[in-house]
């Protein structure tokens, strides 16, 4: 819907380059999707013409700058923790996937052969075709605000039905996580740093619920582990990298994209230790 409804967006996320990166984040402001949506809409947007570049940026920048977050983060967080998540979301949504897509365009993609990768990937796509939200609104033109408003209801309700109950699941794992996040290491040590970590990129979390975990974390003394989950616990999950690596048709992407969110959180676990 996001392509359909105006040619100049149409033509930002078309770009390539630096500057697709900065404009594809600046995009995703004004929509506070989880990363198990923005996965999703980011490989709907590369199946409708977008570039990786602002694609990718979108996946990362929505679950990570939107309005409504960056707002929650100030009133809610110390002031060097709402810091950390503003200028850490900048530096992965801009910076982060801006080395990974030269990381990949410097090398030819990874085609897969077949057989048995090539089966697996064949069962992927047909899972994630699930996902591909923009089939909803093939042949249809958004003229008029009748029109937009029609076809963002109808889209609403096609996310709304596969997200929420992954959504609960994933809530009800990381509810499980979190007690044993307390009690790993004794407390504030680099174990809990790389273990928030590894947590927070694999599992998906509702729009705002990192920092519902990160602040009883920072009352808690734990401030490692909070600081790398305001930071991997939104940028990505399993299911997004499934969703937009099979889309993209290139396993690299989502492999080094997880090797970026993984090393800056670490790091910022490790500067709040």
């Amino acid at each position: 819907m996001l392509l359909c409804a105006s040619p100049r967006l149409q033509r930002v996320y078309e770009l390539r380059g630096f500057r697709a990166h900065v404009l594809g984040s600046a995009s995703a402001l004004a929509y506070p999707f989880c990363s198990c949506c923005a996965g999703p809409l980011g490989a709907s947007l590369y199946r409708g013409g977008a570039s990786l570049e602002s694609s990718l940026a979108f996946v990362v920048a929505s679950p990570l700058l939107n309005v409504t977050t960056l707002f929650l983060a100030t009133a809610l967080l110390p002031a060097d923790f709402a810091l950390l998540r503003i200028v850490g979301g900048i530096a992965l949504a801009v910076f982060g996937t801006w080395l990974v897509a030269l990381a990949v365009r410097r090398r030819p993609p990874v085609l897969v052969e077949a057989g048995t990768a090539g089966r697996g990937i064949r069962w992927l796509e047909r899972l994630t075709s699930f996902f591909a939200f923009e089939r909803h609104l093939a042949g249809r033109r958004i003229d008029t605000p009748t029109e937009l408003i029609a076809a963002w209801l109808r889209t609403t309700w096609v996310i709304a039905r596969v997200a929420i109950p992954m959504l609960f699941i994933a809530a009800a794992v990381v509810g499980w996580a979190a007690p044993i996040l307390t009690a790993l290491g004794g407390g504030n040590t680099v174990g809990t740093v790389l273990f928030a970590t590894l947590v927070g990129v694999l599992f998906m979390i509702p729009t705002w619920t990192e920092l519902a975990i990160a602040v009883p974390l920072i009352q808690q003394g734990m401030t490692g582990p909070a600081a790398a989950l305001l930071l991997a616990l939104p940028a990505v999950s399993l299911p997004s990298l499934l969703i937009y690596g099979a889309a993209v048709r290139d396993w690299r992407v989502p492999a080094v994209l997880v090797i970026v969110v993984v090393a800056v959180s670490i790091v910022a676990g490790l500067l709040f230790l």
